[in-house]
């Protein structure tokens, strides 16, 4: 179960990604935008995907992505959006 606390300050996804596991579920949190070109805003992106392989070895079809507020409130929502899809993960 990912918390809170495993997480970083909102400070260091701003120039760095994160990667974590949790089980056999990977995860990355990044520093992200979206929107058009003239509303553009800045989103942490969280992408998902089955162990054992990393990031870049992973075929884009086996991962899943959300995107979150850039604040630091996120964090909490980031961490339980994660322990779900690693629960759902162990049960399947």
């Amino acid at each position: 179960m990912v918390q809170r606390k495993d997480l970083l300050h909102l400070s260091f996804y701003e120039k760095s990604p994160y990667l974590g596991s949790d089980g056999p579920l990977r995860y990355r949190i990044e520093k992200s935008e979206e929107g058009e070109d003239d509303a553009k805003k800045k989103v942490m992106k969280v992408t998902i995907w089955p162990g054992p392989f990393s990031f870049d070895k992973t075929p884009e079809e086996k991962m899943s992505s959300v995107n979150f507020e850039f604040k630091e409130e996120a964090l909490d929502e980031i961490a339980k959006w994660i322990s779900e899809k690693s629960s759902e993960m162990k049960e399947s």
